[in-house]
């Protein structure tokens, strides 16, 4: 079985992925999170206008689509791109989140932080609860559009974890993946046509989104996603002279390495290890068909853990472990397809109150490697 299945559909390029001028880069997998590539990615830096990612989440997540907002009386000037807006203008949540994710509108970002939240501080507070429970470890908003401030700063980690999450909500996908489109509003009438600030989509027939982003302090800043062959990756660059054609060149590079591809369970199921005093090896395979994305030269091979009788049908024992030339790992957990009982003969030698014992240890081993393994 085995390596020859794996091997023969995978079709890629081992070359060696492209020179990221950036301060800091990302590729992942959208589906498992899976790092692809990644240069200083705990790296704290200016996000710029892709902080917008976060702010249209929210703002996806705590409102209706065709909630009714209105922009304040007293609408403080805010430098940059804007929607022009008006005080008393009433948008819908997705017009509003149009006018912030395709033209990048600083103003829209205040009055929706203060509509969400109350005011802006309260909506800032939001932002970094939101990234806590997202996994984030390195990021701290100050703002919701990402103009210039010292303590506003995450990573790329952080973002693509960010990323990621606002491309599960189907509402979200489909407006960053648009080039343009009109919003309706109800005072300017003479700005209706919005066009996004993501020339990627012209550029790339895959992309399907997400955030430009650039500042002095930052410089260029760019949050990528594209779907080629079934598989969406998703990536981050911060601090770039060049963030569009480094993200064309890292993402050309992840699809023509990194492919898609699902492991049938019945296809790696015949693997056997030893069980200490059991009445013979048990078999074992994977617990179900599984999606892995991996490179070029893939080698899987085994990794049973030291099990002794009895064991249980169901049990982890063990690990699938794939490698390809790119340096990245998969690491499956192996089931029991059977239950290997005790030795007759070990269980007569050693008695009643040993095998007690013996099963007592066997139950508590099971849970520590159970765990262990779905933690690896």
């Amino acid at each position: 079985m085995g390596l020859g299945l794996l091997l023969a559909p995978i079709i890629a390029d081992p070359s060696a992925p492209p020179m990221i001028g950036a301060k800091s880069a990302i590729l992942i997998d959208e589906v498992s999170g899976k790092v692809l590539y990644s240069k200083e990615p705990d790296m704290r830096c200016y996000p710029a206008s892709t902080t917008k990612v976060m702010t249209a989440m929210l703002l996806l997540e705590r409102c209706r689509p065709e909630e009714k907002i209105k922009v304040p009386k007293k609408l403080e000037f805010i430098d940059g791109a804007s929607l022009n807006l008006k005080p008393g203008e009433v948008f819908t949540a997705t017009n509003l989140i149009r006018g912030i994710l395709w033209r990048s509108a600083n103003d829209a970002c205040e009055v929706a932080a203060t509509h969400v939240a109350g005011s802006v501080t309260k909506f800032v507070d939001l932002m970094n609860s939101r990234a806590k429970a997202i996994g984030c470890t390195n990021t701290t908003f100050t703002n919701p559009h990402g103009l210039p401030d010292e303590k506003h700063m995450t990573t790329v980690h952080d973002l693509s974890l960010i990323a990621r999450q606002g491309m599960k909500d189907p509402e979200f996908r489909a407006i960053v993946a648009q080039r343009k489109g009109k919003i309706s509003r109800s005072i300017n009438q003479a700005d209706t046509t919005i066009i996004s600030k993501n020339k990627v989509l012209d550029l790339d027939p895959t992309a399907d989104g997400i955030k430009t982003g650039y500042t002095r302090a930052a410089r260029g800043c760019y949050i990528g996603s594209a779907s080629r062959n079934g598989s969406r990756f998703i990536s981050v660059i911060l601090g770039s002279e060049d963030s569009l054609g480094e993200h064309m060149a890292l993402m050309d590079w992840g699809h023509a390495v990194f492919q898609s591809r699902v492991l049938k369970q019945d296809e790696y199921s015949d693997y056997r290890g030893e069980v200490h005093q059991g009445n013979g090896p048990v078999r074992a395979g994977i617990a179900r068909d599984t999606r892995v994305v991996m490179g070029p030269d893939v080698q899987a091979s085994t990794s049973f853990y030291e099990l002794t009788a009895p064991v249980s049908k169901g049990m982890v024992v063990g690990e699938l472990v794939l490698t390809d030339a790119a340096g990245t790992e998969e690491r499956l957990p192996l089931v029991a397809h059977e239950s290997v009982p005790l030795r007759e003969s070990s269980l007569s030698t050693m008695g009643l109150a040993g095998f007690a014992m013996l099963s007592l240890l066997a139950m508590r081993r099971k849970r520590i490697r159970m765990t262990r393994a779905w933690e690896a």
